[in-house]
């Protein structure tokens, strides 16, 4: 069997450079699946990126070492000392850091929420398979571009962003990933009408979406359950006692719920 430990040593890197910027963290183990990364094989990783206003909360870490991430040090527009400038660093220095071999066993994507007003989220990049070092130079461009002010979403519509990921994975119809029109990629879809996704190929591959949030889910539930019954149609509360309690008014949102169908690998 191939070695499984550069999905490991992706999401293990992240988690410790995200701790290191918000602790106290913790990180929780995570299934790693040992497969081929050939064609039908290799892993797909969507990166969803909490682009809402409370990424600019403010945060104490260091100043950002990575020259090339951009993270913008002076007002107006300042990135340093917030959440969004630690996790753009985190994110640049972790795929800086990695060869092209070892991120070449996998398909990077990247998902923001759409801005104002639409909920849901935008491919931001598509798909695709970093293979030389023009590839893996335009992923970081894409990291270093992002804009504490000018790419602020709306509301952290996190259930329907995990939908319209769902739909991404699987090809299908497009739900609102077709706003925020001068930032998606056209890439990730598969007309010029953006109608429908182009699949990153599902095969055999194991599908992971690496969700970085600043804040609490912010769906309309009713919403966010219709789109959840339009793939699970028997969907009902179901309790993470790790993240939440009686009290946890969060209990009421349905962000986990997608989240535990998807890890049921339905």
């Amino acid at each position: 069997m191939p070695n499984a430990r550069p999905l490991a040593s992706f999401v293990a890197a992240l988690a410790f450079s995200l701790a290191t910027a918000f602790a106290p963290a913790r990180a929780e183990d995570i299934d790693i699946y040992a497969l081929p990364n050939g064609e039908g094989f290799r892993p797909n990783v969507l990166i969803i990126l909490d682009n809402t206003a409370n990424w600019g909360s403010t945060i104490s870490t260091p100043v950002c070492a990575a020259v090339g991430a951009a993270v913008r040090a002076s007002s107006p527009n300042r990135e340093e000392g917030t959440k969004m400038g630690a996790e753009k660093c985190a994110l640049y220095k972790l795929i800086a850091s990695m060869s092209i071999a070892d991120l070449s066993q996998f398909n990077f994507a990247l998902m923001l929420f759409n801005e104002s007003p639409d909920s849901s989220g935008h491919p931001r990049k598509a798909f695709f398979q970093v293979t030389t070092a023009a590839d893996k130079q335009a992923l970081l461009d894409v990291i270093s571009g992002l804009r504490i002010n000018a790419d602020k979403g709306n509301n952290a519509s996190t259930g329907e962003a995990f939908y319209e990921a769902y739909q991404w994975f699987l090809g299908a119809a497009v739900h609102l990933g077709d706003k925020t029109a001068t930032k998606h990629d056209p890439a990730a879809f598969s007309d010029s009408s953006k109608t429908r996704y182009v699949s990153p190929g599902l095969g055999c591959a194991k599908n992971h979406i690496i969700y970085l949030a600043n804040g609490r889910p912010a769906d309309n539930d009713n919403h966010a359950l219709a789109l959840l019954r339009r793939i699970n149609p028997s969907a009902a509360r179901t309790r993470i006692p790790v993240s939440e309690s009686v009290n946890n008014s969060d209990e009421a949102n349905w962000a986990d719920e997608f989240a535990a169908f998807f890890n049921r690998g339905s």
